[in-house]
C-alpha cells in the first residue's frame, strides 16, 4: 500500500483496524524525522470483526518513507507484473540503523543483483513471499505473481 502526503492511497494490507494503523505509521512518518517503522497486530476473531475485518490474525508491516529516488524501480516493477513477467521486490532488511534497501529482480536481468544471490532466489521457485538470509543479511523476497482465473460453478455460497 502507498500512501502519499496528501492522505491518498494506491492498494491496500487489508481493510480494517489494520489498514488504519497502517495510515496512522505512515502520516507519523511523513511528517516526522523517522524514515522507517515496525507495526506489529495481533487479532482474535472477535476483535478483528469489532475491527471491520472479517477475520483473525498476526501481521508484520514495513513502513518506509521513499522519496522520488524510488519511482523507476516502482514504475518498473509495475510494468513487469503488467506484463506478467513475474518480478520479485527485494526489501534488504534494516540492520544497525541502516534504512532498508530496495532491489528488484526482473526480466531483464540488469539489476545490481549479486549473480550469486540471483541465483538462490530463483532456484527456490516460489510464488509466496520468503525471508533469505545472504551474508548475514536478511531479505524479504516477494515474488509478484499474477493471480490465475478460477471458475465456479454454482452460485450458491459455497461457490
Amino acid at each position: 500500500m502507498v500512501v502519499y502526503a496528501d492522505g491518498s492511497t494506491v492498494g491496500s494490507v487489508g481493510g480494517g483496524a489494520l489498514e488504519g494503523a497502517c495510515r496512522s505509521k505512515a502520516d507519523a512518518l511523513l511528517g516526522g524525522a523517522t524514515t522507517l517503522s515496525l507495526l506489529h497486530s495481533q487479532y482474535t476473531t472477535i476483535s478483528a470483526g469489532d475491527g471491520g475485518m472479517g477475520c483473525g490474525g498476526s501481521a508484520s508491516m514495513l513502513l518506509q518513507l521513499c522519496d522520488q529516488t524510488m519511482l523507476p524501480l516502482l514504475e518498473k516493477l509495475q510494468r513487469e507484473y503488467r506484463n506478467r513477467l513475474r518480478p520479485m521486490l527485494l526489501t534488504v532488511l534494516p540492520r544497525d540503523n541502516e534504512p532498508s534497501r530496495f532491489l528488484l529482480l526482473d526480466s531483464t536481468n540488469t539489476s545490481d543483483i549479486p549473480t550469486d544471490l540471483r541465483m538462490e532466489i530463483t532456484r527456490k521457485e516460489r510464488r509466496a513471499p520468503f525471508l533469505l538470509d545472504y551474508q548475514g543479511q536478511e531479505i524479504l523476497v516477494e515474488p509478484l505473481v499474477a493471480p490465475g482465473t478460477v471458475h465456479l460453478a454454482g452460485a450458491g455460497h459455497v461457490a
